[in-house]
């Protein structure tokens, strides 16, 4: 089949594109697929003026009645540049990751009536970027009824199916496919004391790290302070990642008294991450929306760590409390004492690695993803011609 992938992330330079790279490097192995496209081809570069107009658009948005104005400006982007791509290249089907612009569906679907549909679907954008919208209600209902015009949709996890399609939901069209990661660049390293000789990390402590944008909704102060009740002990928290909770949150470590504690190492190459991982004794990834399956589980777990991972809906589906992870809640409490039990008992850790490592060796590894979503369409395709 010819596949036109439509990603405004493909080529964007925050963590939503890493999907959309490993999906498209993972398509090009089925021989199902015979030739693709990526569209858009490049995102425009933003200069010292444009950012200080973003900066401006950002205040507006945040006002409910003009994020109706910005909500259809941005099903406006890239429409009638994809719907030339699509005459000029003509595939079979096109896969749209969905980024706020499902108003698109239709319109494709209206224009292109041959062409088979499917989505890619990470999140409800009434959930975070057009939460305070106005008519909100309204658009709740446009967005299933607009994913009910494509003719597969892939969902990260049944919560959001749940979540997004409602009454519409349609088990033959509305599927489930769990996010995954890449094996061969996650996985478990020897001579951790050398990594972490290279990596200027502390010998001989106990290294519990995180990763993630410093965003001051990702609650990462509440690692602060857990570490506070922790200071006692030979614990070490490594930080990486950078955002513009980052100043508040080295502010905070100063004032906690635990300055020697926190290593914040900014933002690392992708291409390094495994390298980091490996010298790590524990990873955390403490909250998340529930709504979302984080990444940064699968490249944890693929590493060979023990894992402490959010109480939502998209990891509980995959993943067993006190068996592959431990389950914690975004308190100060739950935090520390889910530290402490892992701290304490090396056993655990050992049984959570390697049963953590197994499951997404053999499960959610980006070719499981890219597989479960090519079998599906080429299934259609068939029947089409048949």
């Amino acid at each position: 089949m010819k596949l036109l992938y439509y990603s405004t992330a493909y080529h964007a330079t925050h963590g939503g594109s890493i999907q959309s790279i490993e999906f498209y490097n993972s398509l090009i192995k089925f021989d199902q697929i015979k030739k693709i496209e990526v569209y858009p081809k490049g995102i425009p570069v933003v200069n010292e003026k444009k950012s200080i107009k973003k900066s401006i658009r950002h205040l507006l948005r945040m006002i409910p009645v003009l994020q109706v104005f910005f909500f259809y400006r941005k099903n406006k982007m890239y429409l009638k540049g994809v719907e030339e791509c699509i005459q000029k290249f003509n595939p079979d089907v096109i896969v749209l990751q969905i980024d706020s612009n499902f108003l698109q569906i239709r319109k494709l679907r209206s224009k292109f009536p041959k062409l088979i549909i499917s989505t890619q679907v990470n999140a409800s954008p009434f959930d975070e970027p057009f939460k305070n919208i106005a008519f909100k209600k309204y658009f709740i209902k446009k967005q299933s009824l607009f994913y009910s015009k494509a003719d597969y949709n892939f969902f990260i996890s049944g919560f959001l199916r749940e979540h997004i399609m409602g009454n519409f939901l349609n088990l033959d069209r509305d599927k489930i496919v769990h996010n995954g990661t890449d094996i061969s660049k996650f996985k478990p390293l020897p001579e951790r004391e050398k990594l972490r000789e290279k990596y200027k990390y502390p010998k001989g402590q106990f290294i519990v790290g995180y990763i993630g944008t410093l965003d001051f909704h990702k609650k990462v102060d509440l690692l602060l302070l857990s570490l506070q009740r922790l200071s006692e002990k030979g614990i070490i928290l490594v930080i990486i990642g950078n955002g513009p909770a980052m100043s508040s949150l080295k502010a905070m470590s100063k004032s906690l008294n635990i300055e020697d504690k926190v290593i914040f190492k900014g933002w690392v190459d992708h291409d390094l991450m495994n390298e980091h991982l490996n010298c790590f004794d524990l990873a955390i990834h403490h909250h998340a929306n529930e709504y979302m399956s984080p990444l940064k589980i699968f490249e944890y777990l693929a590493t060979g760590l023990p894992v402490i991972a959010p109480n939502i809906p998209a990891v509980k589906e995959i993943l067993q409390d006190g068996v592959e992870v431990v389950l914690t809640q975004p308190t100060v409490e739950s935090i520390t004492d889910n530290i402490l039990s892992m701290y304490y008992d090396e056993g655990k850790r050992r049984l959570l690695a390697s049963n953590g490592a197994k499951k997404i060796r053999e499960n959610f590894t980006w070719i499981d993803y890219t597989k479960n979503i090519v079998e599906t369409i080429d299934a259609k395709k068939n029947k089409l011609l048949s």
